[in-house]
């Protein structure tokens, strides 16, 4: 759209290279200027000379195209490492019995958080949670794979059909924390 720019930035609002993660980041004449009388959540949404922080994370690819990978405030931190639930998803959701994973980070006393993810089951499927586990072990990268996985029949949804993430979390209440 004519006047619009994005970019996408890391944490000090530099340009990333192509293939890495990093904010999307918008400019042009429908981006705020500021929220009236609240300075605070101004310099939170927007940098200094006038980029919109979206809070959504992108990975840049080729021809200024980019891939949604999730939001900023659902990453999971777990040792070291930033596990964008999306991907991890995306990775369960290959599995020939699942219809649809939702993933969270849950309390871990060393690692910070670690995933776990809620999934549910095409018709017929017969696979186990613990099946689901040693699965998604093999196949990801041991900060990525999911500690717990439950069966749900169905995922907590917003009257606009978006994950309820935070309904989740009691699924996994007696597992936070555990090694």
């Amino acid at each position: 759209m004519p006047g619009w720019k994005f970019k996408v930035a890391d944490r000090s609002g530099r340009g990333v290279l192509p293939g890495q993660v990093g904010e999307l980041r918008l400019k042009g004449p429908g981006v705020l200027k500021g929220y009236w009388g609240d300075a605070q959540a101004s310099s939170d949404a927007l940098t200094e000379d006038g980029w919109l922080k979206t809070g959504d994370l992108v990975r840049s690819g080729p021809f200024g195209t980019v891939m949604f990978q999730g939001r900023a405030k659902a990453v999971i931190k777990s040792g070291g490492y930033s596990v964008y639930p999306v991907e991890v998803e995306a990775d369960i959701e290959e599995h020939p019995d699942v219809l649809e994973a939702a993933v969270v980070g849950i309390p871990h006393a060393k690692l910070g958080e670690v995933p776990v993810a809620a999934v549910r089951l095409r018709p017929q499927a017969k696979v186990t949670s613990q099946e689901l586990v040693v699965w998604a072990g093999v196949r990801m990268a041991q900060y990525k794979a999911p500690r717990r996985i439950v069966i749900v029949d169905e995922l907590p949804r917003t009257g606009t059909r978006k994950i309820q993430r935070d309904r989740l979390l009691p699924l996994f209440q007696d597992s936070a924390d555990a090694g």
